[in-house]
């Protein structure tokens, strides 16, 4: 069987069947797109240890792979393997044969209050090219900082989706294909229905929310990542749209917001996921310290 074959099965396999993720699909598809490329194998029967060996020990030593790079392809892999098994393309799993690294423990990346404030400001003044970007880009920096929401949920929003009547948003593509109401800040309301309200004098008609300047197309991932680039540029404060979730889950906390709350508002199917971020939410606990007589 060709690889190029089984690459392009096995993602609408995922796709249609199992509704993975978009971001989960093209994760997979880089994958054996990647492996495809660098080992010049063609078809699955020459996919063998020695080979997907050699490939993460390339990746490690000329390419400096991280681990959870390293674990990402791992998964995919192991996954498109119990497929072929399935299907009967294949009898054995080489990927379970390797080693995995271990995941160094380190705290998610997060903006200061005021660095968040001076992206949040930076995000309205930067001087975009045209008008529609500036409400937009602004609405979209604001929609992470104030709801925590992935990047992927964010460009998958329609219309009907962002409900400022009610003040919450529907989720209805999270991880895992699972479904969820995140509720609108009283700020974040006001930023989104000046960018409905530009949306409508241009005139735009797309299902989908957060669309292009000069076109009705949903914006891409890539177009979410320079928005990030130019702005950690203009501000000198690095950061990309995770680091904007990071940060909005740690202020939730520092907020007194609880933390089951907090789980359920970044939609994470376990609470232990959540509980990595008060490593970090101090602020909260440095009032709740202080307000207690130790000795």
């Amino acid at each position: 069987m060709l690889l190029d074959d089984l690459t392009t099965r096995f993602c609408r396999y995922c796709s249609l069947e199992e509704n993975l993720a978009k971001s989960t699909v093209r994760g997979i598809k880089s994958t054996l797109r990647l492996l495809a490329k660098r080992t010049g194998v063609k078809s699955l029967n020459e996919l063998t240890l020695d080979v997907l060996r050699e490939f993460f020990y390339e990746g490690k030593e000329k390419y400096q792979w991280s681990e959870s790079y390293t674990l990402n392809h791992m998964k995919y892999l192991k996954k498109f393997f119990i497929w072929c098994i399935g299907k009967e393309y294949t009898k054995v799993n080489p990927v379970l044969e390797l080693k995995k690294p271990k995941l160094p423990k380190r705290l998610p990346k997060v903006l200061t209050k005021i660095e968040a404030k001076e992206v949040l400001c930076a995000s309205f003044s930067y001087d975009w090219f045209y008008t529609f970007e500036q409400y937009r880009n602004y609405a979209i920096i604001a929609t992470l900082l104030f709801t925590g929401i992935r990047a992927d949920e964010l460009l998958s929003l329609r219309v009907e989706d962002v409900n400022l009547s009610s003040e919450r948003i529907f989720i209805r593509d999270g991880k895992g294909s699972k479904q969820r109401y995140v509720p609108v800040h009283r700020k974040l309301k006001h930023i989104l229905a000046s960018y409905i309200k530009e949306r409508k004098r241009l005139n735009k008609r797309s299902e989908y929310f957060f669309v292009g300047a000069q076109s009705d197309i949903v914006l891409g991932y890539k177009y979410l990542a320079q928005v990030c680039q130019k702005l950690s540029v203009y501000t000198g404060i690095k950061f990309t749209p995770h680091v904007l979730r990071h940060t909005a889950a740690t202020e939730m906390l520092n907020q007194g917001i609880d933390i089951y709350k907090v789980s359920k508002i970044l939609g994470h199917s376990d609470i232990k996921t959540t509980t990595i971020y008060l490593h970090v939410a101090t602020e909260n606990l440095q009032k709740s310290l202080n307000a207690v007589d130790l000795y």
